[in-house]
């Protein structure tokens, strides 16, 4: 069994929703083994784990909206191919709005 990665400490960016325009800022924090990816919508009164499963995409025009109840962010794509790319299996993204920042459109 191959071993599963994390990051090693947290990083942080910041910008503005591709279509809402609202400020955001996202935090990427190491998570244990088994946990998978996970956003946390830290701008609710409760922060709502919300994990990069195919079962919680959610229909939505030219983005990639991911659910939990009704907790949900959305245009995530960038980011998820570039934790893929990098082949971390766990990892813990804290998100401050309901859209992910579209910073200079990659990933």
């Amino acid at each position: 069994m191959q071993a599963q990665k994390t990051i090693a400490k947290p990083a942080a960016l910041e910008g503005k929703g591709l279509f809402s325009g609202q400020p955001v800022s996202l935090t990427f924090q190491p998570a244990p083994a088994d946990t998978g990816i996970v956003f946390v919508r830290t701008d609710l009164p409760e922060p709502a784990p919300i994990p990069a499963l195919v079962s919680g995409v959610a229909a939505s025009p030219r983005r990639t909206v991911l659910t939990n109840g009704t907790a949900s962010v959305e245009t995530v794509e960038h980011c998820l191919a570039a934790v893929g790319g990098l082949e971390i299996d766990n990892l813990r993204i804290e998100v401050t709005a309901p859209e992910l920042p579209n910073i200079d459109g990659s990933c």
